[in-house]
């Protein structure tokens, strides 16, 4: 046997003896395929193993890297998902864009910052109203750094049974922490809600306290992301567990026009339609977007409409006694008799949005 051989079988006995999650699974990604280069290799570190920890050590090997599952449902706690380079990051204004550039810039420069005494930032809090693209950050960060996207299945941590919340963190935690992830906690205000509140109980004081611990000291090998529309109701304490905290607002114009660029890339379209569409979106978030661009193509597939009538049929809809700014509201009515004035007449917008049709004219003079 060759040292480097016996130097593997010498890490993989001091691995089962600590246990050392992370290293035995990288042992066991590779038995499988030593296995087939090495047999005889393969069976000597599987009794180095065994030797070092006995049977549960083998027993434990043989489990580790598996999903964790709640004990009494068998749901498993996690959902995991191999992502490579196909999640593209979500169409958002330039602002919050540099910011996540930056924060994945950081995460790509790990190394660099570990020789300079730099602490690598692997945490990040989003905020924002559904819809708005946390999830699918959360993913793409992850495309972007190529490790796996894991997310936390909240329907079967929260149990009933005393304890077993508290236990289920602990094992989804422990599970991300052997590999490099992108681990997101979504609806992060259930688990992390401030405690001290009249509803509180002892069981989910125990959850907030373990999670504080564990993104204070997450690995610098993965990132942990909290995404939440309520801030309000998660603990202060998590202000300062969080590298990195970030909030997604609805789309502004832009972001809209370039949101509706994208889903509806129909060559029949015309610059007016989508400025039209995009002002009239207002307070849409990206999710309402690519759903009104899935019913702009149903009016062109099922009714046969062009792309203008299946637009404006849409947008109708959208405006109807719509409460928008008095800056919004102008906009939308440039862009309407700049589209088609003898359309949305003055009396048709007033219309559209709820206003008179003197007001229009007085808002546009």
């Amino acid at each position: 046997m060759t040292q480097e051989h016996v130097l593997l079988k010498n890490i993989a006995a001091l691995a089962a003896r600590r246990p050392d999650n992370e290293l035995l699974m990288v042992l066991r990604r590779s038995l499988s395929k030593i296995r087939k280069e090495n047999p005889d290799l393969a069976n000597e570190l599987s009794y180095a193993i065994s030797s070092a920890g006995g049977v549960g050590a083998v027993r434990h090997f043989n489990s580790v890297g598996d999903i964790p599952r709640d004990q009494d449902s068998g749901l498993e706690l996690i959902d995991r998902e191999d992502v490579g380079g196909k999640a593209p990051l979500p169409i958002f204004s330039e602002d919050i864009s540099q910011k996540i550039y930056r924060f994945i810039k950081e995460r790509k420069a790990a190394e660099e910052l570990r020789k300079a005494g730099i602490k690598v930032p692997s945490s990040l809090a989003l905020v924002g109203k559904p819809g708005t693209g946390k999830t699918s950050l959360a993913r793409a960060i992850a495309s972007e750094l190529n490790v796996p996207f894991m997310v936390v299945n909240l329907a079967a941590i929260v149990t009933s049974y005393l304890g077993q919340t508290g236990q289920n963190i602990k094992k989804v935690l422990d599970r991300a922490k052997i590999e490099p992830c992108v681990l997101l906690l979504d609806e992060f205000d259930a688990l992390g809600y401030q405690r001290g509140d009249d509803g509180d109980v002892g069981e989910m004081r125990r959850v907030v306290t373990v999670l504080l611990q564990e993104i204070e000291n997450w690995p610098e090998q993965s990132v942990v992301i909290a995404a939440t529309n309520m801030p309000e109701q998660v603990d202060l304490a998590f202000q300062r567990r969080f590298s990195t905290w970030l909030e997604i607002p609805l789309p502004n114009y832009k972001a809209r026009l370039d949101i509706l660029t994208h889903y509806y890339p129909n060559r029949k379209r015309t610059e007016k339609i989508m400025n039209l569409a995009a002002s009239a979106l207002v307070g849409a978030s990206g999710a309402d977007i690519e759903e009104f661009v899935r019913r702009v193509r149903i009016g062109e597939v099922v009714e046969g409409y062009s792309p203008k009538k299946a637009i404006l049929y849409e947008l109708e809809k959208e405006l109807f006694d719509k409460g928008i700014s008095k800056k919004d509201l102008k906009q939308f009515a440039q862009f309407a008799r700049d589209f088609d004035s003898r359309y949305f007449t003055y009396r048709k917008l007033g219309q559209l949005l709820g206003i008179s049709h003197t007001s229009i004219q007085r808002l546009l003079s």
